[in-house]
């Protein structure tokens, strides 16, 4: 089973969301830097190809597809090309700006497989001062207008310095779960280039899970002040008119540090027949955990969030990953349904951890971080189950895991790679159902 999926808009908006903060702070020497990363990218022309950098493989580089002018894609594609420069979309690839605002000068780049890294595309000019003339003899290269983009991104990136309001982005989080309960999607206030993901496919917003009045049995919200985001887990049994409607979904909700306007929801929704999906057991383990705010002079930082959920996400394709994993005991995690703990002082979120180490990986990651809550959300593909949508979140207490909450959905029949060699033959056969995806046999 194979889910059609948004590479490039849904990881480039979370790219964006993330590095126009991280480019404020660094503006007064954006021209720069541009001027430097131009010494290996080619001036875009009429007749530029691409040519990757030795060692790039082509499979990794993002394309834009360039959907119809005023089209949702279109809105998130426009988005998607949104990084530390001024960029757009053309021909099929991104282009970013080269030296100094108004040059003329533009360069073949590529997204790099939604990780927030931008690959040069090498061609047989280069950039520099003097190819103004070129730029001015091939009117193709003005395609999108690129300085419409250039002013969209300054005035975003002219506020992006400061941290946004807590309360404002709780508040949203707040309507958004009380359009859940009434079903009337239409009751949000939204940005006008706003657009709705749900399980890696975007659509209109009525057409999604909001359409539906459902009762809310858990809610928990974590809310990241420096990327202007929420993320918000719901464990729902019933509809508002009590009949059986099981879903367990994770929301991501992202917001224009200017004015605080939502121009993504991003939704994972699982139901029956999703990995290990069972509501009732989810919401019955859920009601058994702590997740209180940490003390201030207790709290981890953002970087040792974010390095650990990586490192765990990478377990999958890297033989070494899990020993970057900062492993905590007690540790459970909940994952669909099934706990790898008991409530106990020695439960592990080690049980089942990859053997097979040459997987597809966990890729185009979207991150909520909250060190408030010790807690990041990562919204992700995981390739090596059909590209099956994916949410994790972390719980981390004094550096290290305590909770980990995962939904996946796929089929939990998917057939699973074999474990590698070495792998534990004689484990606990009641430990199989708790096996994290990836090792054998049974489910992990």
């Amino acid at each position: 089973m194979q889910f059609t999926t948004s590479f490039v808009t849904i990881a480039s908006l979370y790219a964006a969301a993330r590095g126009l903060s991280s480019a404020a702070s660094s503006s007064s020497s954006s021209a720069s830097a541009a001027e430097l990363e131009c010494g290996h990218l080619g001036v875009m022309n009429a007749t530029a190809h691409l040519e990757l950098p030795e060692g790039v493989d082509p499979s990794a580089v993002r394309k834009c597809l360039g959907h119809p002018a005023g089209s949702v894609e279109s809105k998130l594609e426009q988005r998607a090309c949104y990084f530390d420069a001024s960029v757009g979309c053309s021909d099929g690839y991104c282009w970013k700006q080269c030296g100094q605002p108004g040059s003329g000068q533009w360069c073949w780049t590529a997204f790099n497989g939604g990780f927030g890294e931008w690959i040069g595309c090498s061609t047989s000019d280069q950039c520099s001062q003097d190819q103004d003339k070129q730029h001015q003899e091939n009117p193709t290269m003005m395609l999108h207008r690129g300085y419409t983009l250039l002013a969209a991104v300054s005035a975003l990136l002219a506020t992006a310095a400061a941290d946004c309001d807590r309360d404002a982005l709780l508040q949203f989080a707040d309507s958004y779960v009380a359009a859940q309960e009434s079903g009337e999607a239409g009751s949000l206030a939204l940005a006008e280039d706003f657009a709705y993901v749900e399980n890696n496919q975007t659509q209109d917003l009525g057409a999604g899970i909001l359409a539906q009045a459902l009762a809310i049995d858990h809610r928990r919200t974590i809310v990241d002040t420096v990327d202007c985001a929420t993320f918000t887990e719901l464990v729902i049994t019933h509809d508002a008119s009590g009949a059986d409607a099981p879903y367990v979904t994770g929301t991501q909700i992202r917001h224009n540090p200017s004015d605080l306007g939502v121009f993504l929801i991003d939704s994972i929704v699982s139901t029956t027949g999703h990995w290990l999906f069972n509501a009732t057991q989810t919401l019955y383990w859920v009601q058994q955990e702590t997740w209180d705010p940490i003390p201030e002079d207790a709290r981890d930082s953002r970087e040792l969030l974010k390095n650990a959920a990586d490192a765990y996400l990478s377990m999958w394709d890297n033989a070494t990953a899990a020993d970057a994993v900062p492993w905590g005991t007690p540790c459970a995690r909940l994952e669909g349904s099934v706990y790898t703990g008991n409530g106990g002082p020695n439960d592990s979120c080690k049980v089942g951890i990859p053997t097979n180490h040459n997987q597809a990986p966990n890729s185009n990651r979207r991150y909520v971080i909250d060190e408030t809550m010790g807690t990041i959300s990562v919204l992700c593909v995981f390739e090596h189950l059909g590209d099956a949508p994916d949410s994790h979140e972390f719980r981390l207490e004094n550096g290290k895991t305590r909770y980990i909450h995962t939904m996946t959905l796929a089929p939990s029949n998917f057939p699973i790679p074999p474990a590698s060699a070495g792998a534990d033959a004689d484990a606990d056969t009641a430990e199989m159902p708790r096996r994290i995806r990836g090792t054998n046999p049974v489910f992990g």
